[in-house]
């Protein structure tokens, strides 16, 4: 699943960039262009893609879910009584897409008073005229965040800032309620961890295997949550083991894909700045609960053990250059997206770790991405994988 980056993006502006998780300002229209392409290669190599934007119109169709969504995430963005009942009257005769344009791409003061006329409403009247009423959700095109698809079943994540915890109640309740995901298992971790400073996003987990998982502990995901992660799959879905891998908690390395990524059955990519200093342990959940826990020595012997691997490599980002590395790896050059094994999706900028990928046997399809990354993401990133073959 793949969300097109729409209007959502041209409300980041400079004085709001850093509150909504962004380093720089994004020109829609080269990053629409760019992540059409990035579809158009992966239906050329064999993948469904299906738009979040689409089914979650679609999952709108019904008045009482449109009502009962708006009211949640509206709520959120701290309206009162008034400003919720005008945009739930509204919400009652909008069409879904009407809806869905809403959630997504926010609203301005301007704009609500433009459209609906006044509203007795202190919360209104004490916002300028361009503040949201409404706050956008201009991270969406990150698909691969706000939840992950394993085995039969698909957890939701709870997402660790403000600026994108609407999205895994919107992914949430797609998942719900649209006939496409039905006879899925969807954990709403979103819910059980209401309340808790817990918080787990998809960048920091990687499907290894049928059976294992790595899980990163980082600046977007706590001990905690993986913990719990761990608890709810194997109480629903079966045992599971889960690599905790610690990063540094830092915005250059905000998830474990960032500087962590499978790329074939036993070829891995890291960034080498941050490989020396990974502590990881090797959990094992049945029955909801954990079983055993042990510290592994390194990064290589936890693949070895949990994978049944007799050899594994490692390509190093920027190909063993360590300024280079730095580069690449600010501009995600670590985070490959595996459409199948020893065939990678990756930004065309990050030369010197395209080129390692291929000296190591990897396939490589390069793709732009020079305002799409200007978000901090990758084609990892960018996408939700549902539904993978077998190893």
């Amino acid at each position: 699943m793949l969300h097109r980056p729409g209007k959502e993006i041209e409300r980041v502006t400079i004085e709001n960039k850093e509150e909504l998780l962004f380093d720089d300002l994004v020109w829609s229209d080269e990053a629409q262009k760019e992540h059409d392409a990035f579809a158009e290669l992966l239906v050329e190599n064999g993948v469904e893609v299906v738009y979040f934007g689409e089914l979650f119109a679609q999952s709108l169709k019904e008045e009482d879910l449109r009502r009962e969504l708006l009211s949640r995430v509206l709520r959120m963005d701290g309206l009162d009584d008034a400003l919720l009942g005008l945009l739930l009257s509204w919400a009652s005769e909008a069409t879904p897409q009407e809806v869905a344009d809403l959630l997504i791409a926010g609203a301005t003061k301007r704009e609500v008073m433009s459209r609906f006329g006044g509203v007795k409403s202190l919360v209104l009247e004490s916002m300028g005229d361009n503040d949201f009423v409404v706050k956008p959700t201009p991270n969406l095109y990150f698909q691969r965040d706000p939840a992950v698809f394993f085995r039969d079943g698909v957890v939701v994540s709870r997402m660790s800032t403000g600026a994108r915890r609407k999205e895994a109640i919107y992914v949430g309740h797609l998942l719900s309620h649209h006939p496409y995901f039905s006879g899925i298992t969807v954990l709403h971790s979103c819910d059980e961890m209401e309340g808790l400073d817990y918080s787990v996003e998809g960048g920091d987990v990687l499907v290894l295997s049928e059976g294992v998982l790595a899980v990163g502990v980082s600046q977007r995901t706590t001990p905690a949550a993986v913990d719990l992660l761990g608890k709810l799959i194997s109480s629903r879905m079966g045992p599971v083991r889960i690599l905790a891998v610690e990063i540094p908690r830092a915005r250059s390395y905000m998830h474990l894909d960032t500087v962590f990524t499978m790329v074939d059955r036993e070829v891995f990519m890291i960034y080498p700045g941050v490989q020396s200093v990974l502590k990881i342990w090797a959990m094992d959940y049945a029955g909801g609960r954990l079983e055993s826990m042990e510290e592994m020595a390194s990064l290589e012997e936890a693949l070895r053990r949990s994978l049944g691997l007799e050899v594994l490599r490692f390509v190093e980002t920027g190909g063993g250059d360590p300024l280079v590395a730095a580069r690449e790896q600010w501009n995600d050059g670590t985070n490959t997206l595996a459409i199948a094994p020893g065939v990678v999706v990756t930004y065309r900028r990050n030369r010197a770790s395209n080129q390692a990928l291929r000296e190591a046997g990897i396939k490589v399809f390069e793709i732009r991405g020079n305002e799409l990354v200007r978000g901090r993401g990758g084609p990892r990133c960018m996408s939700m994988p549902m539904l993978r073959d077998g190893l």
